[in-house]
């Protein structure tokens, strides 16, 4: 069976997706340094590629790494997802960048949301705001979230 090789295209704007989320240049994510934002940002556009399917060895070739650099990458980052809510937030950023360019999932959420001693709030961004820092033990319920995908979200 022959293993499917990294598309130079796809590789360059997953690594250029990877690099603006951590403000990192696109050669730094290819070259050899170890630093560890470098490092990190790598290991995401290596586990980004893992998710569309290629196999470990083609990832390696196309960072110029091995199969078992990939494998840890995957790894590392499979499990920081669960655990670290900044890397949490940049994995969002860099997944919500690549379906945005390639155009393969579109996702608008509307908050309605109740919280005693305030005025409802029917607005999305201030709805966004209310739940990222109001705490529900103040008695704030979330009356609905509406998710649309593709057409129906623009």
């Amino acid at each position: 069976m022959m293993a499917q090789k990294v598309p130079v295209k796809e590789a360059l704007e997953v690594v250029k997706a990877v690099s603006l989320v951590y403000q990192v240049s696109p050669s730094e994510v290819f070259g050899r340094r170890r630093f560890a934002s470098i490092a990190e940002a790598r290991q995401c556009a290596m586990t980004v590629l893992r998710n569309r399917g290629y196999t470990f060895e083609s990832i390696g070739r196309a960072f110029s790494r091995d199969h078992g650099t990939v494998v840890h990458a995957s790894r590392k980052c499979r499990d920081r997802i669960d655990v670290d809510r900044k890397f949490r937030d940049r994995w969002e950023a860099i997944t919500a960048r690549l379906n945005n360019v390639t155009g393969k999932a579109t996702v608008k959420i509307e908050f309605r949301a109740i919280i005693p001693g305030h005025l409802n709030w029917n607005d999305e961004e201030v709805g966004k705001t209310i739940f990222r820092h109001w705490p529900f033990t103040h008695g704030a319920k979330l009356l609905s979230i509406q998710i649309a995908r593709g057409e129906d979200a623009r």
